[in-house]
């Protein structure tokens, strides 16, 4: 009988798989897609994925055993294992990197992971295995626990098993997971009991005594909901808390704690959005005529145009045929209006997966997305969860590049691996935006994406009038305060006047983004990067936003002494200090990275907002995904030349999108409302196209400089970027490298040459950019040619310290 083999993904940055001898006790249980413990090296022990099983011995080397089975049965099947090659191919990087981005944490634990007691730690835990019991009591011992601790402690290998059973009943942790782990809202709330919830008259009878305690029964049935929250009925001046105590104790009721929304239901406002307009209805019938050729589709609808009354009617129509739905969205952190309006259209549990969900509830659906969960709602990783009856992928704002993968690798992009998914999967792909990207776009013109419009907002509502406001003009006439134009300060003024509230967007966050001196113009400049690092005035600090590293703020001039330090510029920071000086008696909240880092903050904001209790939010980017208010009537673009002269090729069209985006905030129900920019540029063109909703305009003369100047959608580009910690050797490794790529390919590569920061965590920065015409065989022959050269050089003993990033379609 001829040994068995088996090649295993392992969670690392190494090409390709490593094969292992699968012992005999496990031969009829080891799969492809099955997770197995494996040693790799002297001491290190991982959890991998099979990839396939074999019978082909090797020579070369000794292969080690499999030391055990993790699950009984594949937790990836055939087509996502597919998937995962591709993106490994495609962005060129390991199997290893994606299956880090693919799998929860606590699916891969290694031998290096740290396990810290969990919430549940003190809680009784009755008929716990024996290895288990150990362990809980060693971590009611100690602070934390290595997996090599652990397998000293129970005196066994194979205790991966034993770990994710603690995990998932909260007993022990993994300390990665506290770095900005979501801590859910839990409310008190109460439920009816039986025979008084059928038989409300045998209450009023025992309650006959006593009205505080009547009341806050008639007022929990009158509620007709299942669990009821009790501050809803302590909001009730004539009930109070001891009533709500003595109905618990008189076992009419029984109260406990639930995870709640920290967002307001709109409940007044769905019930005329479940039947579709006939614009919607012609849009929505639209999908399908399209789908009949293409299994992809591209929905340009205006902002308020009620694309997610569409989205909803689709997923219906899938999850009552037993199909799943992937919904997409680029930031999971401002997306609780659209689970909650989904949810109460539906009638249906949205399950979130990101990752900022704790690790119980991420595995718990990583696991359900197997068993044909009907909807998830996602960011990027969800791309990677293994659906079993997939049939519908929305990917909502379609055009934002946070759907793009930065670092570490895979720096995929999942609005293209969607499209790659749904075609494996055979499923559909509805792409929707009011702002398509120009690659979607240049799809449809090419007959690759079937095409859908919605040019009408939802009842009709007109959208909001862009006004400019000329910087150098306000400037020369010294009508400005701060970053604010005389007219602009009206024109809020007047919008509060009439009970409306205003957005003001600034994409830079912080206080100012510099520090300079007025004698001689010294930047303070961060020690680690080449940027100038930006100060933050609640924290007191400067603070470099490449590496973190934060500094004192300096009181005088380190080059010349002098003490005129002026701040230079404004961040958001800035401008909510200058608006509350301007108008002391409004109320401001902030919406950026900083003072929203945590999802329970930003969802306070949110909040406070969408309820009236605050009156003006400034924000970044952030406010310009997935937010419906009501009752905003103004908005103000604080800076437009920040977008527009930003150092890339899509400058244009990412302040074209953003502007139209959080313009499409004002007056979205019953009034119109306005939208004022300030710029210095006010000739630009891209102006006259956002004042008039041209999309097509802004399109034709982007795609024409694009096509002339070798850039995405017309051509494909690549980004080599190498890094050392000594600039002389990194320029004699990139001069190598550039003659290699002249050579075989000319004028299809520019470069070497510094990115706009050009240091970074002490690592001198060079980029290479490659500019190709769109062959899948010139694309591969290129990755594969750059992973040669720089296996090549690494071998080399001076550039042994040399560092490597491919990134494939570069946002």
């Amino acid at each position: 009988m001829k040994n068995t083999f088996a090649e295993i993904i392992l969670p690392l940055a190494l090409k390709g798989t490593f094969t292992y001898s699968v012992p005999d006790f496990l031969l009829n249980i080891v799969k492809p897609g099955c997770r197995v413990e494996v040693q790799f090296g002297r001491s290190r022990f991982y959890s991998g994925i099979v990839a396939s099983i074999h019978q082909n011995p090797r020579d070369d080397i000794k292969l080690k055993e499999i030391i055990d089975i993790i699950d009984e049965k594949p937790i990836i099947d055939k087509a996502h294992l597919k998937f995962w090659k591709w993106v490994a191919e495609y962005y060129a990087c390991s199997l290893g990197e994606v299956m880090n981005a693919a799998l929860p944490s606590a699916l891969k634990l290694n031998s290096q992971t740290l396990l810290i007691p969990g919430f549940a730690i003190n809680e009784e835990h009755d008929n716990l295995p024996d290895d288990a019991f150990i362990l809980w009591e060693a971590l009611q011992q100690q602070d934390s626990i290595s997996l090599d601790m652990a397998r000293t402690i129970v005196g066994k290998k194979q205790i991966t098993k034993t770990l994710e059973s603690l995990i998932y009943k909260g007993i022990a942790e993994l300390r990665e997971e506290l770095k900005d782990k979501y801590q859910p809202v839990k409310l008190r709330h109460v439920n009816l009991l039986e025979p008084y919830k059928t038989k409300p008259d045998l209450a009023f009878a025992l309650l006959d005594k006593s009205e505080p305690q009547t009341n806050a029964f008639l007022a929990i049935l009158q509620k007709k909901q299942e669990f009821v929250a009790t501050n809803e009925i302590l909001a009730n001046p004539l009930i109070k808390e001891h009533a709500i105590k003595g109905l618990e104790k008189k076992g009419i009721i029984h109260s406990q704690y639930l995870e709640v929304s920290r967002i307001k239901e709109e409940t007044d406002s769905f019930e005329g959005e479940l039947e579709l307009s006939p614009q919607q209805q012609s849009a929505y019938d639209g999908i399908y005529s399209a789908w009949n050729t293409q299994n992809v589709v591209l929905l340009h609808g205006v902002t308020g145009s009620g694309k997610t009354v569409i989205y909803k009617k689709l997923i219906e129509n899938i999850v009552n045929e037993g199909g799943q739905v992937l919904y997409l969205l680029p930031e999971i952190a401002l997306t609780t209006q659209i689970i909650k309006r989904i949810e109460k259209m539906l009638n249906l549990p949205v399950q979130v997966y990101h990752s900022r969900e704790n690790i119980q509830k991420r595995v718990e659906i990583w696991k359900g997305a197997k068993d044909s969960i009907p909807l998830i709602l996602g960011a990027r990783s969800s791309l990677f969860l293994p659906f079993s009856n997939l049939k519908l992928i929305i990917v909502d704002e379609e055009h934002d590049n946070s759907f793009k993968q930065r670092d570490p690798a895979p720096r995929y992009n999942a609005r293209d691996g969607a499209l790659v998914l749904a075609n494996i999967m055979k499923a559909r792909v509805l792409l929707g935006t009011a702002t398509p990207s120009l690659e979607s776009y240049f799809n449809f013109k090419n007959n690759k994406y079937g095409y859908v419009q919605l040019n009408e907002r939802f009842g009709s509502i007109g959208l909001p009038e862009v006004e400019l406001v000329d910087l150098k003009k306000a400037r020369s006439q010294k009508s400005m305060k701060g970053p604010f134009s005389f007219y602009l300060l009206e024109e809020m003024r007047k919008t509060l006047d009439s009970k409306r509230q205003i957005i003001l967007f600034q994409n830079r966050r912080g206080f100012a983004p510099a520090i300079q001196c007025e004698v001689c113009s010294w930047t303070m400049e961060c020690r680690q990067c080449d940027v100038s690092m930006t100060y933050h005035k609640k924290l007191s600090e400067m603070k470099c936003h490449y590496c973190s590293q934060t500094s004192t703020l300096p009181k005088e001039c380190p080059a010349c002494t002098s003490t005129r330090l002026k701040l230079m510029g404004f961040g958001t920071e800035k401008i909510e200090e200058e608006l509350q000086i301007l108008l002391p008696e409004i109320r401001i909240g902030r919406i950026d990275s900083d003072n929203a880092r945590s999802k329970k903050r930003l969802e306070k904001i949110i909040y406070e907002f969408e309820t009236g209790k605050l009156d003006v939010i400034i924000g970044t980017q952030m406010i310009t995904k997935g937010l419906d208010f009501n009752n905003v009537g103004l908005v103000g673009i604080i800076n437009a030349d920040q977008i527009l002269n930003f150092p890339d090729f899509r400058s244009a069209e990412r302040a074209f999108q953003l502007m139209c985006q959080v313009a499409g905030r004002a007056g979205r129900k019953e009034k119109e409302g306005k939208v004022i920019i300030q710029t210095a540029q006010t000739e630009h063109p891209i102006f006259k196209d956002i004042m008039k909703s041209d999309f097509k305009s802004f399109y034709y003369r982007e795609i024409r400089d694009r096509a002339k100047y070798h850039y995405p959608p017309v051509y494909r580009n690549i980004i080599l970027e190498i890094s050392h910690k000594d600039l002389n050797t990194l320029w004699r490794a990139a001069s190598l490298l550039s003659n290699q790529f002249q050579k075989k390919y000319g004028n299809r590569v520019l470069g070497p040459a510094e990115p706009m920061v050009s240091r970074v965590k002490n690592q001198f920065l060079l980029e290479f950019m490659f500019k190709l015409e769109k062959q899948s065989t010139l694309l591969k022959l290129i990755k594969d040619h750059i992973h040669a050269l720089m296996d090549t050089l690494s071998g080399q003993k001076e550039f042994r310290g040399l560092r490597f990033k491919i990134d494939v379609d570069p946002q």
